[in-house]
Formats: C-alpha cells, sequence, structure tokens
C-alpha cells in the first residue's frame, strides 16, 4: 500500500486505485498458497518470490491494464498512470519477496540472476520485525496522502 501511495504522488494521480493494487500486488507472491495449499516445498519458490516472479506479475499487469481495462475509465490508461501501476505491481510484490529473504526460511530472490537463497535471522511470526514494517509502512501513507504532517 505504502508504495502505492508514493507511486501515486509522483504521478499526481488519483491515490485510491494505486494504493489497492499495491495491497494487492503484495499479496500476489503469496498465491503459491491457495493454489498449492498442501506443499510446504512450494511456497517461497522462483515462481512466487523472485525478480523474475514480479517481472512477470508486472507483465500480466500491463496486458491487464492495456488490454482489458482500456475501456473501463479507470486511470490506468492514462500512460502516466499506467507506467505508475506497472511499477507498484513490481515493487509490491518484489518489496514482499525481499521481505520474506530476511526470515530464516528465505527465497532465491535475484532469481535468474542468481541461484543464491537469500536468508536472514528473522522469523516469518515476528511480532517486533511486523510492527515496525507496519509503522513504518502507515507513516510512508500518511505523509504521501498528507493524512498526517
Amino acid at each position: 500500500m505504502a508504495i502505492g501511495a508514493v507511486l501515486s504522488k509522483v504521478v499526481s494521480s488519483s491515490w485510491l486505485e494505486l494504493v489497492f493494487l499495491g495491497a494487492a500486488a503484495g499479496l500476489l507472491p503469496d498465491i503459491d498458497v491457495f493454489l498449492i495449499p498442501l506443499s510446504r516445498k512450494a511456497h517461497r519458490s522462483v515462481w512466487t518470490h523472485s525478480l523474475s516472479a514480479s517481472v512477470l506479475f508486472s507483465f500480466v499487469w500491463l496486458v491487464i491494464a492495456l488490454l482489458v481495462l482500456r475501456g473501463t475509465g479507470l486511470p490506468f490508461a492514462d500512460t502516466a498512470v499506467a507506467a505508475a501501476s506497472v511499477g507498484t505491481v513490481f515493487l509490491s510484490s518484489f518489496a514482499h519477496a525481499m521481505e520474506d529473504s530476511l526470515t530464516v526460511q528465505g527465497c532465491r530472490l535475484l532469481h535468474p540472476i542468481t541461484g543464491r537463497r537469500f536468508s536472514g535471522p528473522f522469523r516469518y511470526d515476528d511480532v517486533v520485525t511486523n510492527t515496525i514494517l507496519s509503522i513504518v509502512s502507515l507513516v510512508v501513507i500518511f505523509v504521501c496522502l498528507n493524512i498526517w504532517v
């Protein structure tokens, strides 16, 4: 959501669409949990949690924005907003993968550039880390949307 708020500020667009698009795109890497619920090995694979996955998500969104949403009256038909929406999808999905690369399980974040698994010291359910990330995101959203400051 924070990435959508920042990019809506950059293109001087209505914030609502990009904030919600950022929220949805930030959830995209976990689509494997819904598609393959019984396989823990499939979660955080290169198909969902990597640079290549974020590029793929962005490309699919670009096709949807240009071909499907063009005549709907949504602001994504505008060139600047369309570019910001593709950037929102890429950055939001990649931010999710980056955050997951900080966990003990980690992920192959920079696939296909390298097959290295990036991992950090945090557990996915670390209350302190999740609280800090949530507060930082809320501050960014509030500042960008002129709700605060």
